[in-house]
């Protein structure tokens, strides 16, 4: 399959207009596909990646932080303006 070929395909792949044979194509295409005279990982590599902290984890903690302080602003506000209000 030449590379313009499969970028039209994939293109009506992900917007859902491809035939079953173009699907049964796309998959036998994918089936077929695979890297070969690859070395193996080694340990250090293998290690890296397993260290390797998605991205999303890290926006989750800063998003999780900033409701945090969002909260306790929100909490000390309303408690200085029932303060205000009451005396």
């Amino acid at each position: 399959m030449k590379k313009m070929e499969l970028t039209e395909l994939l293109s009506k792949y992900k917007a859902n207009r491809c035939t079953d044979e173009e699907i049964d194509l796309l998959n036998s295409w994918y089936n077929d596909f695979e890297i070969k005279n690859l070395p193996p990982l080694t340990k250090v590599q293998l290690q890296e990646i397993n260290s390797m902290q998605p991205p999303i984890a890290k926006h989750k903690a800063t998003l999780i932080l900033y409701i945090l302080v969002g909260l306790a602003a929100i909490l000390a506000l309303t408690i200085v303006s029932l303060a205000g209000w009451l005396n």
